[in-house]
């Protein structure tokens, strides 16, 4: 189980990468379909996963902020989608 956390975290540290953040994202669906219903250690692959995609709700937000009106409609699509991608995870874990 150390071992899932340890890798999200490592792939956490490269998304610098131009497809980092979906490389991330696959790291966390892989981790929790393998190990996301281990019942002492599962909660930290959800709360990993949930952290990760809030974090960049909250960038989307920051930035939208400080956006020009040519590309708010642009930022406020994407807050929309990664929305619903946090409140996904909600729903799995929950399901």
């Amino acid at each position: 189980m150390n071992v899932w956390s340890e890798y999200i975290q490592f792939a956490m540290g490269g998304m610098e990468q131009p497809d980092g953040i979906e490389h991330v994202r696959a790291v966390c669906e892989r981790a929790l379909r393998l190990a996301g219903l281990h019942v002492t250690q599962g909660s930290y692959l959800w709360g990993a996963y949930r952290d990760f995609e809030s974090a960049l709700l909250v960038s989307l937000l920051q930035q939208q902020q400080v956006a020009s009106s040519s590309t708010a409609a642009n930022i406020e699509e994407k807050i929309g989608e990664q929305t619903e991608r946090v409140f996904r995870i909600y729903r799995m874990q929950l399901s």
